[in-house]
């Protein structure tokens, strides 16, 4: 009687170290694959030949980067300055007794709160931008192969260049991008509306129509 190979799952589950009431239960990592897998290709994933005039352009790519960049450097700097304003406004309403010690102290955390938040977001401009985007379009090609056919090791070093943060909630993945990865993203979107012929997908084949054209074909082309 031959021996059958065992057929391994591997699962993940919530310990509830840092939220004892997490309802999360355990769920197998192929699921949570697959939901990655379905993120990359819509959110990340860039063709061959799109990778290959990415390459070529890293400079158009890098300058749409940049003003994302800048863009979003402007929308910090404008809200840690209404921070402050509102700040010192809620010091004023608390001098005129509009509002009590305990309503100025849970206003301020709520600022406060507002305000680390902004802190992580990282406004840094890169001084090899387009080394580093080269860097970025190997892994959006590679994406889908490292998470079909990768190894664990390679699995978790692919995340860790793109991600920030990843979330199970139920069985459900939330996944949260690096910045400067959202900042390619959005720079990608911006080529590709610029230049929808890039991205082979598309375009639609039409060549099955020609036929229709082969007996004019002599008459248009130059002697």
């Amino acid at each position: 009687m031959s021996e059958t190979e065992p057929i391994i799952y591997d699962y993940y589950r919530c310990f509830k170290r840092k939220d004892k009431t997490c309802p999360s239960t355990s769920i197998v990592e192929k699921d949570i694959r697959s939901q990655l897998i379905d993120f990359f290709e819509v959110n990340f994933r860039t063709s061959p030949v799109l990778a290959a005039w990415l390459r070529e352009h890293a400079d158009v790519v890098a300058t749409a980067e940049l003003k994302e960049r800048l863009a979003l450097k402007g929308r910090v700097e404008k809200e840690t300055i209404a921070i402050e304003q509102e700040g010192l406004e809620l010091i004023r309403m608390r001098a005129k007794q509009y509002i009590s010690d305990e309503e100025l102290s849970n206003l301020r955390n709520e600022l406060d709160i507002r305000k680390k938040k902004l802190n992580t977001i990282d406004t840094t401009q890169s001084t090899n931008t387009i080394e580093r985007l080269k860097k970025v379009v190997s892994l959006s090609e590679m994406c889908t192969a490292i998470m079909t056919k990768g190894f664990p090791e390679e699995k978790r070093e692919f995340l860790s260049q793109i991600c920030s943060n990843l979330v199970l909630t139920g069985k459900n993945v939330t996944i949260t991008m690096l910045s400067e990865i959202e900042a390619f993203v959005e720079g990608l979107e911006r080529v590709k509306e610029e230049n929808p012929l890039f991205e082979p997908t598309n375009i639609l084949d039409t060549s099955s129509q020609n036929s229709i054209f082969v007996h004019a074909i002599p008459s248009l082309l130059p002697r």
